[in-house]
């Protein structure tokens, strides 16, 4: 009786041992998804179905309407896209964002805009409709043809200058001898021919280049808009300590 006695009482010790142990467990987890779920951000757009690239401590992918459950602080860089919609490119501190909805509002692209875009700088309205390598062809053919038009407008500059001289040496020649004048009056001519053929050649190159750069307008404003940004695959392992645990996070994004 003595010994059953005895036994009782130790288990009961253990029991009041092991119940603030495990009292203190339960709570421990109560206020670690209280702590997360205090961090849970919601991401959703206008329309909806914009990617979402999230780059920071965490890199994360997705697409709207995109929930960000981990434990998320401080600065992070988000990049929003869509099909036939302005790209967006934000910085956003969630530390002010607990408990809340982040709002996206995509702007529809713009035909005007593009062909504005086109008609300041050539192939910048095609990659503000999300077509960079066929804004920088244009960006390219437009700087050959003004290169290509520049060095042709020297050329004939120069013989413009040529041209004045053989004529002030034909007009000073005419006071001398008839043999004299009759030879500045021949250099004279072949020196006005050279410069017609430079002055053709100026302008057949602007001409080439104001022709590509009315057709860069021009393709910018019928040309349909670009896949956007394109996502990669991409792994990111990236690893957070803090109150009250620790982990470790693998992104695979598609």
């Amino acid at each position: 009786m003595r010994k059953s006695f005895l036994y009782m009482v130790r288990r009961s010790n253990l029991v009041f041992f092991l119940l603030p142990l495990w009292a203190g467990g339960l709570l421990s987890d109560v206020v670690a998804q209280n702590y997360i779920l205090q961090k849970r951000i919601f991401i959703i757009s206008a329309p909806s179905g914009t990617t979402i690239q999230l780059k920071g401590p965490y890199t994360f992918f997705g697409k709207t309407p995109f929930t960000i459950s981990q434990n998320l602080a401080g600065p992070y860089k988000l990049i929003a896209t869509k099909r036939g919609f302005e790209s967006k490119d934000m910085k956003i501190d969630f530390n002010d964002y607990p408990n809340q909805t982040l709002t996206i509002t995509m702007q529809p692209l713009s035909r005007l805009k593009a062909t504005y875009r086109s008609l300041l700088f050539p192939g910048w309205g095609q990659r503000y409709k999300g077509v960079s390598g066929r804004g920088m062809l244009f960006t390219g053919l437009v700087a050959g043809a003004g290169i290509g038009t520049l060095v042709t407008r020297s050329n004939y500059q120069s013989d413009r200058d040529d041209l004045d001289a053989a004529r002030a040496n034909y007009l000073n020649s005419l006071h001398q001898d008839f043999a004299t004048a009759q030879a500045a009056w021949t250099k004279w001519q072949a020196v006005h021919r050279q410069a017609q053929h430079s002055y053709d050649r100026y302008e057949r190159a602007l001409l080439i280049t104001s022709s590509i750069w009315a057709l860069n307008v021009i393709d910018a404003f019928f040309l349909s808009p670009g896949p956007g940004q394109s996502q990669k695959k991409k792994v990111d392992l990236s690893s957070h300590i803090g109150f009250p645990h620790a982990q470790v996070n693998l992104t695979i994004s598609f």
